[in-house]
């Protein structure tokens, strides 16, 4: 789960393309430092009207610009840049950190709702008899009303823990796909179900 949430978060996935236009912006910021240059050129085909003999039929021009001094805009521009850089970096970091830890911890709930689930398997099965038992009791007079009442509503009680459990097994399963980017298979296990 931790390699899946690496691969496919939503989340990584959408502080990947901010991290990508941060830094194709610090990209431009640095270009603004170069200077442009320009070509140009011209060729006359056809010479019909031709005013003087002192016009060439072609010519070619190369130019270049390039701002030396611009009062610091474009150093301001290129630092903030570098920022918004390390920031995306840094939230990108965090966003791991967490994604980890969440994994880590919806399985851990994941696990403890299962052994729990196994655990009131047992505690069902015993509620179970324990009602039987009480219920033989009471049809042969060796037992109060009472009694099977209170069995009936310890196996309710253990049910609705079971339920729980239940419950408590798919949200963790649940959220754990969603932090792996993988919440189609709660579809498909819900089916199987």
């Amino acid at each position: 789960f931790q390699q899946l949430a690496g691969e496919n978060s939503p989340l990584l996935r959408q502080i990947g393309s901010k991290k990508e236009l941060a830094h194709q912006k610090a990209v431009k910021e640095r270009a603004e430092f170069l200077p442009t240059v320009f070509a140009t050129g011209n060729k006359e085909i056809y010479q019909q009207h031709v005013l003087n003999g002192m016009t060439p039929s072609w010519f070619v021009g190369l130019g270049v610009k390039w701002t030396l001094f611009d009062g610091g805009r474009r150093w301001n521009h290129l630092r903030a840049a570098r920022k918004l850089e390390q920031r995306v970096e840094a939230l990108e970091d965090k966003y791991q950190d967490d994604i980890k830890a969440g994994v880590q911890k919806y399985y851990n709930e994941l696990n403890q709702a299962r052994d729990q689930l196994q655990s009131i398997g047992t505690s069902i099965k015993f509620a179970k008899e324990y009602l039987r038992v009480k219920e033989k009791a009471f049809r042969e007079g060796m037992a109060e009303s009472t009694s099977v009442v209170d069995a009936r509503l310890n196996l309710s009680k253990v049910e609705v823990e079971q339920m729980k459990a239940l419950y408590d097994f798919d949200v963790a399963l649940a959220k754990l796909l969603v932090l792996s980017g993988r919440s189609e298979w709660f579809v498909e296990y819900a089916q199987r179900q």
